[in-house]
């Protein structure tokens, strides 16, 4: 039986203090977001203004949040259900399919909360609480609830200790972002397909990381990148070697900007 745990939020109260605290955490990163080109998808609150941060108060955020929580009441209640549902429904098929790829089965507690602010979602801190977009303000062609959780969870959150301090690293000021995300997006496509949750060519991937770095980790990642195979891996079973592999390689590439 897996050590991961997984908790959706579900109590309003929760929910409203983790959504004030994210729309601040915006706002404080915002300069550094915008610089990522991630403006374009960031969302705050109607009145929330990034531009003027200084200015904005924690009241101001706080009553802008309960009326925008209070106006999307029934939505952050659809997708708790839907993150719940989902979880409980692949849990079983991908967890053994983690194992073998990782080569360990991640030991982790996780909490799950929707969220109608920032990116598409992922923790904002270690160990903190993973965000997942409501439906209705994704993009037309965003990640299905089990894209995301794969992704956000058993990418980012469950792999965040072995690139701690890596090039690919989960900060916002890591040298090679796109790295990071192809890595990611490599990972979550070969789960989700070998667990039999998905067909490979249904799984949404990030057309910039792989425009920035595919040449460079799919190279790493499949034993053959000529005719990438999910079930033909250069580093199976063996992701902390891929990670020092990928970071040793990020040495002859420069920084993103």
């Amino acid at each position: 039986m897996s050590g991961l745990t997984i908790e959706v939020i579900s109590d309003p109260a929760q929910i409203l203090e983790l959504e004030t605290a994210r729309v601040r955490w915006y706002l404080k990163e915002y300069a550094r977001y915008k610089s990522l080109g991630y403006d374009s998808i960031l969302r705050f609150p109607p009145g929330i203004k990034p531009e003027n941060t200084e200015h904005i108060t924690d009241e101001e955020i706080k009553t802008a949040t309960q009326q925008d929580f209070n106006e999307n009441r029934a939505e952050y209640e659809a997708e708790t259900a839907a993150l719940q549902k989902t979880w409980d429904t692949m849990s079983e098929k991908i967890m053994p399919t983690v194992a073998t790829v990782y080569g360990f089965t991640p030991n982790n507690h996780f909490k799950l909360v929707a969220t109608a602010y920032g990116t598409g979602g992922g923790a904002l801190e270690k160990g903190g609480a993973i965000f997942f977009k409501l439906p209705k303000y994704r993009p037309a062609k965003g990640r299905t609830e089990a894209e995301a959780i794969t992704h956000e969870v058993l990418n980012h959150e469950a792999t965040g200790h072995l690139r701690e301090g890596t090039a690919i690293d989960d900060s916002i000021f890591t040298t090679h972002q796109w790295h990071k995300e192809r890595l990611m997006d490599l990972l979550g496509r070969t789960l989700l397909v070998r667990s039999g949750l998905m067909k490979r060519e249904d799984i949404v991937m990030d057309d910039y990381a792989e425009a920035q770095a595919a040449k460079d980790i799919d190279a790493l990642y499949y034993a053959t990148p000529n005719a990438p195979d999910e079930n033909n891996l250069r580093y199976e079973g063996r992701l902390p070697d891929l990670i020092r592999a990928i970071d040793a390689k990020t040495k002859e590439i420069p920084a993103a900007a």
